[in-house]
């Protein structure tokens, strides 16, 4: 724009270019010459900054005061007054221009960034700093639990909504349950939801193997020193009376269990250290009582007292009361020693009568006598007709405790009844035939292939439909192999139809691109027959149709046989859980549970498998698993 301007400054000094006014003015006297109107007010007065006024060449000054003579011709424009030039010696004057000076600034982007990012740290900063003011605000102080319970610092976490994870370790010198370490010193504030590690005694290894000692050669300050020191709950120091051994002598030990012994004692386990009292004084002078018809509990104080050693059996009687003495092994005062064994024969009243349940109806059986728990059985007979009893546990009129009151009883369910087999799957036939033969009978069944429209694994045909059979019948079936196609139906309306292929050689990964039209379900399940991975059916055969609005196929493909893993260890409770993924997967595998005694409780605690029949190994869709399962 400068360049621009001093060419035209440039041009006006040369006489190129006249001035506007120029071109409008004419000589004084001519026709059409304008008189300027004197207002009287100058530009001063005005308030407007007045500059000098060059007249162009030619113009005469007119008198102040001289009235122009009027002219008949047209009025002109006013006359435009012409700047200043811009340099005063500068002939013909020019175009006044303004000089600008313009600085780029080429860190503006830099700069503008900068002040972008430092706001941005700023805001965040801030956040920052309220949330520590937040988070300060709401902190606890942690105590120092360690020598305390892990009950207590449960409930501290608790109410001050922090996570506790628990380790725990075997400790000779820190008690059972009192915390040995924290992973958060106390002292340490810490905000809620904070998860603190600590570590807990459980107090000396039950199952740490004890060098047995010569307690035979201990006197009991020695043997309480050696229970001490290994912490020794289950031993214990029991005094007798003895002739034969001094005061503090070990006359005997006894292990708890008859498979423990000084080579295997383990911490956990029981022993019984008996040390003589001496001799009894006078103990010729002890008479034995007559207990006959006595409480268990007064011959049980008075051995006691008298260093006898009692032994009990308990019996069912009519005629003696519940929890007294029908007889003894030693008569009535006769003199005996300290240390004799006496036998007592106890009563435990009348017990139960079991009632006659084949004069009862299975539907009244609770109610035929009170006191028994009663197990109902149902089971197909060939020879009891519906409904009739078959057999009872305990034979009728036995006298029973009242804590050996469980009785099961089997009711007849008559001959098995088949069903209309055809139109069912192949799949449902091991389920059922197993109902049948778990409730007595022993039916069999074979399977024979057969070309047919009907859908693969569909039943055609059966030996025996719809009617009552012997226990041990033998049901043959014809199922279809979904071979069989049918000619695609006529069209009456224009439908699309879709030819359904033959899935049975193509992975499941693979089925939906053969023909992608069709919406596929794709479901797993368990076969003894069909090898991992394989279709086992889909429900419109090979060839058949379906249209574009009902275009599902469901498609079955096997996982195999089912495998069991270990269930040792686990608890009763487990099982059920357990099963049920079988039965979700087509299987129809069973358990059955036997409660046994075991030698070491602490190991299998009361509800814990203990023996399986089946472990980690691949079984039938149809098994039965047998149980074994700790008393405790």
């Amino acid at each position: 724009m400068a360049n621009f301007l001093d060419k035209l400054n440039q041009q006006a000094a040369e006489g190129s270019i006249t001035s506007p006014a120029d071109s409008v003015k004419k000589p004084a006297g001519t026709a059409g010459a304008t008189p300027v109107k004197n207002t009287g007010v100058t530009g001063e007065e005005a308030g407007v900054p007045q500059k000098p006024i060059t007249k162009p060449a030619g113009e005469t000054s007119k008198p102040a005061g001289t009235v122009p003579a009027p002219s008949s011709a047209p009025a002109s424009r006013p006359t435009v007054r012409q700047e200043e030039p811009k340099f005063a010696g500068m002939p013909g004057g020019g175009i006044k221009t303004i000089e600008h000076e313009i600085e780029i600034d080429r860190n503006y982007g830099s700069k503008r960034f900068l002040r972008i990012m430092l706001t941005i740290i700023l805001l965040l900063a801030v956040a920052a700093g309220l949330v520590f003011a937040v988070r300060y605000f709401m902190m606890v102080e942690l105590p120092d639990f360690e020598g305390k319970t892990i009950a207590e610092m449960r409930k501290w976490c608790l109410d001050n909504k922090l996570y506790l994870t628990e380790k725990t370790v075997y400790s000779m010198e820190i008690e059972e349950d009192y915390i040995i370490s924290q992973s958060i010193p106390g002292g340490t504030k810490v905000a809620p939801k904070k998860t603190i590690e600590v570590t807990y005694s459980l107090g000396a290894d039950p199952n740490e193997k004890i060098p047995v000692p010569d307690l035979m050669n201990m006197t009991p300050p020695q043997i309480r020193e050696w229970i001490d020191e290994n912490k020794l709950s289950n031993v214990y120091i029991y005094e007798e009376y003895s002739n034969e051994y001094p005061v503090g002598a070990v006359t005997r030990y006894q292990f708890g269990n008859l498979t423990v012994d000084e080579t295997n004692f383990r911490r956990s386990d029981s022993l019984t250290i008996y040390v003589s009292r001496g001799k009894q004084a006078s103990y010729t002078e002890r008479k034995l009582k007559n207990f006959v018809g006595l409480l268990r509990s007064e011959a049980e104080s008075w051995c006691s007292q008298n260093g006898m050693t009692a032994v009990f059996t308990t019996i069912l009687s009519e005629e003696v009361a519940e929890g007294r003495i029908i007889s003894q092994s030693i008569e009535p005062d006769t003199g005996i020693e300290p240390g004799t064994v006496i036998e007592f024969v106890v009563s435990e009243g009348p017990g139960l009568i079991v009632p006659d349940y084949s004069r009862v109806y299975k539907e009244d059986v609770m109610s035929a006598a009170q006191g028994f728990n009663v197990n109902v059985v149902l089971k197909y007979s060939a020879t009891v007709p519906y409904g009739g009893f078959i057999s009872q546990s305990v034979a009728a009129g036995t006298r029973v405790h009242p804590k050996d009151n469980n009785i099961t009883v089997e009711y007849s369910l008559g001959k098995p009844y088949l069903p209309n087999f055809v139109g069912m799957s192949e799949a449902s036939l091991p389920e059922l035939f197993y109902d049948f033969n778990r409730k007595g009978a022993s039916l069999v069944y074979s399977i024979t292939y057969v070309t047919s429209t009907a859908q693969k694994g569909t039943i055609v045909k059966a030996s025996k439909n719809s009617e009552a059979v012997d226990l041990n019948a033998v049901i043959e079936f014809e199922v279809s192999n979904g071979l069989g196609v049918e000619p695609p139906p006529k069209q009456e309306d224009p439908v699309v139809l879709i030819r359904v292929p033959d899935y049975s050689g193509v992975l499941r990964e693979n089925a939906a691109e053969l023909e992608p039209r069709i919406y596929l379900v794709i479901e797993t399940k368990y076969s003894d027959t069909v090898p991992y991975g394989a279709l086992i059916s889909q429900s419109v055969q090979p060839g058949g149709y379906v249209t574009q609005e009902k275009n599902k196929v469901t498609l079955v493909y096997s996982a195999g046989k089912p495998y069991i893993g270990n269930l040792v260890g686990r608890t009763e409770n487990d099982l059920p859980a357990i099963f049920y993924e079988f039965t979700k997967m087509g299987a129809s595998i069973t358990y059955e549970i036997t409660y046994v005694d075991v030698a070491d409780p602490s190991q299998y605690p009361k509800g814990t498998v203990v023996a399986v029949s089946k472990s980690n190994e691949y079984i039938s869709t149809n098994e039965v698993i047998q149980i074994q399962v700790s008393k405790g």
